[in-house]
């Protein structure tokens, strides 16, 4: 017989209201994003193997132990000798809105919640008993609007690699890509830089 553990998610999503300031609409926000960014780095990791070509029968994937940021480090790579400058361009443009997201995504998923005057934040590598942390430190401010815009982001950055991984032994189906996604793909990339810029 399986052991029951009585759930109470309503208590601890009152609690993060109550101590934090985080909205039961802001904790659901905020789990969006975290699946949208899921499937990003499933997506990433198709899309590096499927432009690598990589036989993937009988044995581990050469992206078995890569973290999604070298996994956009090889995207990067192996689009870099595209003819086209559109094609070079647009996946620039996801893999640098890549880096941006998975930013936002390892501070709200390690950062520690925090009540600060502007509203509910998370910090990340925070100082520690006023020692600086040699890592990076990053705050994000948590509100629906801004966790919708990185969920937003994240989807089209996953309809991209999603098309990148189908196209990948078609060079004239990339240029058919930047010329569609091109431009929907910077604007997305310039908003959600701004998003990062503030971290």
């Amino acid at each position: 017989m399986p052991l029951i553990i009585p759930v109470n998610t309503a208590g601890a999503q009152r609690k993060l209201e109550v101590f934090f300031g985080i909205t039961p609409e802001t904790q659901r926000a905020v789990g969006t994003f975290m699946l949208v960014f899921s499937m990003v780095e499933q997506a990433a990791e198709v899309a590096v193997l499927a432009l690598s070509g990589e036989a993937l029968e009988g044995r581990a994937p050469s992206t078995d132990r890569m973290m999604v940021s070298d996994l956009f480090k090889a995207i990067r790579r192996q689009i870099a000798d595209a003819e086209d400058q559109a094609v070079r361009d647009l996946f620039a443009s996801a893999a640098d809105m890549g880096d941006d997201l998975a930013a936002i995504r390892h501070t709200v998923a390690h950062g520690r919640p925090f009540a600060d005057e502007g509203g509910p934040v998370l910090r990340r590598n925070s100082s520690w008993f006023g020692e600086t942390r040699r890592r990076e430190q990053t705050t994000f401010p948590l509100s629906v609007e801004m966790l919708d815009q990185a969920s937003a982001a994240a989807d089209l950055l996953f309809m991209t690699l999603v098309r990148l991984a189908a196209t990948a032994a078609q060079i004239d189906g990339f240029r058919i890509m930047a010329l569609e996604l091109g431009a929907d793909l910077v604007e997305a990339r310039q908003a959600i830089g701004q998003v990062r810029a503030q971290l």
